[in-house]
């Protein structure tokens, strides 16, 4: 499983707290240093813009090892009260859903540079993961029409 680090750009302050499944420490390097040396794949981190009514999140996943951004997306609650306590859970089950597929995604294609004999047994479930997602979705349409059909 890739680890994740994660930091907070909404404190002022420089020094940032980076977390892990090893629990918090205090750093004041940048989110993707901090993450190589908590050992994680990938460091999450995210702005958060409250004013009024409106709630709005920027969220940032970076690729610890290449330092390249693998994905970055700015999200407001769905709901009508954006600071109601529905309404941040729907945002935080939302950016958790779309962080874990960018991950696998960017797993994915990890995994499928790899030459087939340096492959770990982790990376091959990675491509089992890809190749029955590709297989559900290329068999929706045909499931579809035969859901009709009845």
């Amino acid at each position: 499983m890739p680890r994740t680090s994660s930091a907070s750009r909404a404190s002022p302050a420089p020094t940032r707290t980076i977390g892990s499944s090893g629990g918090a420490v205090k750093s004041t390097a940048e989110p993707v240093a901090a993450g190589r040396e908590l050992g994680a794949d990938y460091a999450v981190t995210g702005d958060v813009e409250s004013g009024g009514d409106a709630l709005r999140v920027t969220l940032h996943v970076d690729d610890v090892h290449s330092g390249a951004q693998v994905w970055s997306q700015t999200l407001s609650p769905i709901l009508e009260e954006a600071k109601s306590g529905a309404a941040e859970d729907e945002l935080a089950g939302r950016a958790g859903s779309l962080m874990n597929e960018t991950i696998l995604v960017a797993e994915q294609r990890r995994a499928q540079a790899k030459d087939d004999r340096a492959r770990t047994t982790y990376d091959c479930v990675i491509l089992l993961e890809l190749d029955n997602l590709v297989e559900m979705i290329s068999d929706a349409p045909s499931a579809q029409r035969n859901h009709r059909q009845r």
